[in-house]
This record gives C-alpha cells, sequence and structure tokens, in this order.
C-alpha cells in the first residue's frame, strides 16, 4: 500500500511538474510572440518618421528649386558686380541643394536602425540651404 501511495504520489509531481513545464513554456512563447510584435511596431514606427522626414525635406527642395526660377529671372535683370556677385549666391545654393540631395538618397539606402545620425547632418544642411536661400531673397527684394 505504501509502495502504491508513493507511486501515486511521484505521479501526482511529475504531472505537476510536466504542467507547470508546459505552462511556463506557453507563457514563454506568447511572451516572445508580444516582444516580436511590439519590435514590429517600434521598426515600423521609426521607418514611418524617416518616410516622413525624407518626404518633408524633398518638399522643401521642391519648393526652393520652384522659387529659384524666378529668383534667377531678377538677377538676370541685374548688371555687373551685383550681378556677379548674386550669379555666385545662386550656384552656392545650387551646390548646397545638391549636396542635401545627395544626403537624402544616402538617407533612403540607410537602414531603419541607423538613420537618426545622418537626419541630425541634413537638418543642419536644410537649415543652412534655407538661410542662404532667404539671404538671397532679401537682397533681391523679393518674397518669392
Amino acid at each position: 500500500m505504501k509502495n502504491i501511495l508513493r507511486s501515486l504520489y511521484l505521479i501526482a509531481t511529475v504531472t505537476i511538474l510536466v504542467g507547470c513545464a508546459q505552462k511556463s513554456k506557453k507563457q514563454f512563447k506568447q511572451t516572445k510572440e508580444k516582444a516580436q510584435e511590439t519590435i514590429g511596431s517600434a521598426k515600423k514606427s521609426v521607418q514611418v518618421s524617416k518616410e516622413e522626414f525624407m518626404h518633408n525635406v524633398q518638399d522643401q527642395l521642391n519648393s526652393i528649386n520652384a522659387k529659384m526660377d524666378r529668383i534667377k529671372e531678377k538677377v538676370d535683370q541685374k548688371s555687373g558686380e551685383t550681378k556677379t556677385t548674386l550669379q555666385e549666391q545662386m550656384e552656392n545654393i545650387k551646390d548646397k541643394k545638391q549636396d542635401l540631395q545627395k544626403k537624402l538618397n544616402e538617407l533612403k539606402d540607410r537602414s531603419k536602425e541607423n538613420w537618426e545620425d545622418l537626419r541630425e547632418d541634413i537638418d543642419r544642411q536644410l537649415d543652412s540651404l534655407q538661410n542662404s536661400f532667404d539671404g538671397l531673397k532679401n537682397k533681391l527684394g523679393i518674397d518669392a
């Protein structure tokens, strides 16, 4: 009788342990799945932010490009040293736009995880471009 009770006790203990182990595995699997979903959502959020940032920068570049035609007309109406100085400033702006476009293209190739460091550089370049553009507009006395 003692052996039967011991056997039953042993079987019950093993059954409980196996059940707990299976429950732990199930909980671990569920936790792992939730973590993967959270990571996936975070990556998607980062990608959306990257895409929004790139779209915003491209919109600003497009806006400057459109306004540069009007400014070029004003510069062409000038003469002498003033015209030369303004043309140099326009070339400077053109170079800055090209550099910024290169950085933007580089950003497109960056992974979702490491684009933020390039974002700061693009922000600085965009500010510099916008300041140069605004300075040229002010010298011409136009609000392009």
